[in-house]
């Protein structure tokens, strides 16, 4: 970790899906953003050596062990001002996921009080029935300096803040970049393996759309265990597929599929 005299001490929890691209895509322009204020320590929890291939991990110290990070974390809050950032992206809610934001909210009061801030932006809270819980959630929404969703169904789940796109949004090339419209010759379809099959009438919308347009379908693999699902359009639609390797990591899966969105 870099050890400039002055700058912020940042704790960040940074933690998602070892099988999806997505994940460490929207990331990435947080960690960017939260390395710009300060010297960043992330917590990173079991996350694989190829998940975070898919962050800007320069210069930044890395944690897998949650007691060692909130020790680190709660003596420099304690120091000096240091800022406390929660993790982008979808929220999972459960009891431990409860009892951890908990202590994250202790830790953010303290930081606040001796000066520093804490902030979760860009999440998005899954939903639960269970009022405890979403107790949790409010109280931890309501220690943080900022916080903003990126869909506005987390008002009603956790406390009402300003909703704003996804970080993802913050990377990719310039329009001005972007390859001339004739080159553009396939349609790229990403479908979830973990919902139902699209049905028989979207098939038949995707086939007239193909025979007026002409172009070439293909069927991207942007979580690994979608596979399955985009084999089985290919065979119902034509086209092909582009998987995701073994052997591939998120930022070189994310290299292959960009290069793929650039010719559609």
């Amino acid at each position: 970790m870099r050890d400039h005299k002055g700058r912020t001490p940042v704790f960040a929890w940074i933690t998602g899906q070892d099988y999806n691209i997505g994940d460490s895509i929207l990331r990435r322009p947080y960690v960017d953003a939260l390395t710009d204020l300060g010297d960043v320590d992330l917590w990173v929890r079991g996350a694989s050596d190829e998940f975070l291939t898919g962050l800007n991990l320069e210069g930044v110290r890395i944690t897998r062990s949650f007691p060692r990070w909130f020790a680190r974390a709660i003596a420099s809050a304690i120091r000096r001002p240091t800022c406390v950032a929660l993790n982008a992206g979808e929220i999972w809610v459960s009891w431990p996921r409860a009892a951890m934001l908990s202590m994250l909210a202790v830790l953010a009061v303290v930081a606040r009080a001796r000066g520093g801030l804490a902030v979760w932006l860009g999440a998005s809270i899954r939903p639960t029935d269970n009022p405890l819980i979403r107790a949790v959630f409010r109280l931890a929404t309501r220690t943080m300096t900022v916080a903003w969703w990126r869909e506005s169904e987390s008002n009603r789940r956790a406390l009402p803040r300003p909703v704003g796109p996804d970080w993802a949004f913050a990377i990719g090339d310039p329009i001005g970049a972007w390859s001339d419209t004739s080159r553009r010759r396939r349609i790229a379809f990403i479908m979830r393996g973990d919902r139902p099959l699209p049905s028989d009438a979207w098939i038949a919308w995707v086939k007239r759309l193909l025979d007026r347009t002409a172009l070439e379908p293909v069927f991207v693999v942007q979580v690994r265990n979608d596979d399955d699902r985009a084999a089985e359009l290919a065979n119902r639609l034509g086209g092909e597929v582009m998987g995701w390797p073994a052997a591939a990591s998120h930022r070189e899966q994310e290299e292959r599929v960009r290069a793929l969105y650039a010719e559609c």
